[in-house]
């Protein structure tokens, strides 16, 4: 998992949303793993790229329902406020 999010960081726009698709698509399989992805997945959020971001959003929805720590599953949410209102305008 650790190598497959490092490619994120390495990639272009392209390559991103497909690792992300992927991403979307994987059980974590405890609560620690899935607050890894978060973590490395929330920098996608301020990215320009619509798509990206988009992706991005669908890995860290999935991602929410596997974390324990509320303290974090709110952090998460309120960091996914202002991207989403920017795709509106």
């Amino acid at each position: 998992m650790s190598k497959i999010l490092t490619a994120v960081n390495e990639s272009n726009e392209w390559g991103q949303i497909y690792i992300l698709e992927a991403l979307s698509t994987y059980d974590p399989q405890d609560s620690e793993q899935a607050e890894f992805i978060c973590e490395r997945i929330v920098p996608r959020l301020s990215h320009y790229n619509p798509a990206v971001l988009l992706s991005s959003i669908k890995v860290l929805l999935k991602n929410l329902d596997y974390i324990t720590d509320e303290s974090m599953r709110l952090s998460v949410l309120k960091k996914l406020s202002a991207p989403l209102i920017s795709l509106l305008s």
